[in-house]
Formats: structure tokens, C-alpha cells, sequence
């Protein structure tokens, strides 16, 4: 996981942190009793709004991505050379005919 070289002030979602699960009593949007097929959404139009109130386009997100950008040290020598591992481990789809 890429963590950022600055102290980022935004979502926690775009720094690398997972998102914690929502409270037992906090799931009212699924509904759903173990081994049943029956779901309720009765949290879906709230969730709906919240996503119409949301920015497309996030300015300190933009902001946070051009700093990134331009950093030398971003990300750090470490993180590339354990990506270019699992890139040279993997097998090429290509030659997989």
C-alpha cells in the first residue's frame, strides 16, 4: 500500500487506510438474516443523496494528486521496487493463449 509522503488532511479512503465497518445497529441499508436471499435497501435513497451531494471533481483531492505528482521522493524507492517484483512474478497474459 502507497502511503503519502505529506501530512494529507483528506478522505481516508484516498490515503490507503481502509474504511472501518459501520456499527452492528448502524447497517439499516441491507437488511438480511444469515442464509437468506432476501435483501432490503431501505438505506439505498439516502445513500443515493449523499452521492448526488458529493463533488465529481474534489479540489484538495486535485490539489493533494498534483503535489504527488511533482514529489521526487513520491512514491518511495521501496514501493517501486516491491511493485516491479510482483509485475516481473506475474504471469503475462499475452503468452496465456
Amino acid at each position: 500500500m502507497i502511503q503519502p509522503s505529506f501530512p494529507y488532511q483528506g478522505s481516508p479512503r484516498v490515503a490507503g487506510t481502509p474504511t472501518p465497518p459501520a456499527p452492528i445497529g448502524d447497517r439499516s441499508s441491507i437488511a438480511s438474516l444469515p442464509g437468506s436471499d432476501h435483501l432490503s435497501f431501505a438505506g439505498a435513497e439516502s445513500l443515493r443523496a449523499a452521492l448526488a451531494a458529493t463533488p465529481e471533481i474534489r479540489p484538495e483531492v486535485v490539489a493533494e494528486g498534483r503535489h504527488l505528482a511533482i514529489d521526487p521522493n513520491y512514491p518511495p524507492l521501496q514501493i517501486i521496487e516491491e511493485l516491479a517484483k510482483v509485475l516481473l512474478q506475474s504471469a503475462d497474459p499475452s503468452e496465456q493463449a
